[in-house]
């Protein structure tokens, strides 16, 4: 009888402790640092949908013949169809940038060090509550929960990490997932 007495009060203290270790290795400036390595992450995908756009642009001009002024009456295109091939173009570059951003996700938040290179650059990676590994479908599911809480809940998703407890947002709330400093995670020459 003492046994599971003493597993359920071993149950009801170890969450206390990992309450206080998880609020102690969040550091300072927890909520500037996440916004920060946000701004990073999105920065690089801006860059990279930047980059498809123009490539598949050029691409599609140079495939069709239609660059330049002198494209529509040389190849016999309408308006309508060089429409259509640039509203292509941007279809595939924004198709092709959500398949890369999810990838780097994937490959980012599930592997060995549990971050972004945003979060890498300011010492931060991802946790989950019960201390199993983030593998890259948690990592998706957690970049696509993102998306649909701060597109259904904005701006009232930014007061979440002021309410919730370890300082979690919504969506990290939904899969148990706590972000933490990371001193062994920062890329080298970054200062934290």
């Amino acid at each position: 009888m003492t046994d599971t007495f003493d597993d359920a009060r071993r149950w009801e203290i170890t969450p206390e402790s990992r309450r206080t270790e998880i609020h102690i290795r969040q550091g300072g400036w927890l909520h500037l640092r996440r916004v920060l390595a946000l701004f990073i992450d999105y920065a690089l995908y801006v860059a990279l949908a930047f980059a498809l756009a123009v490539g598949t642009t050029l691409l599609m001009e140079d495939l069709t013949g239609v660059g330049g002024t002198q494209g529509l009456t040389t190849h016999g295109f309408s308006e309508q169809s060089v429409n259509a091939f640039y509203t292509m173009s941007a279809a595939i570059a924004s198709v092709a940038t959500l398949a890369i951003v999810l990838f780097y996700i994937g490959i980012t938040l599930g592997g060995r060090r549990q971050a972004t290179l945003g979060m890498r650059v300011l010492g931060l990676r991802l946790e989950r509550l019960d201390n199993t590994k983030i593998t890259a479908r948690y990592g998706i599911a957690h970049f696509l929960l993102f998306l649909a809480t701060s597109t259904i809940f904005t701006p009232l998703v930014l007061f979440a990490p002021f309410v919730l407890a370890n300082r979690q947002t919504l969506h990290d709330r939904l899969l148990d997932i706590v972000i933490l400093g990371s001193a062994e995670n920062l890329i080298p020459g970054a200062k934290p």
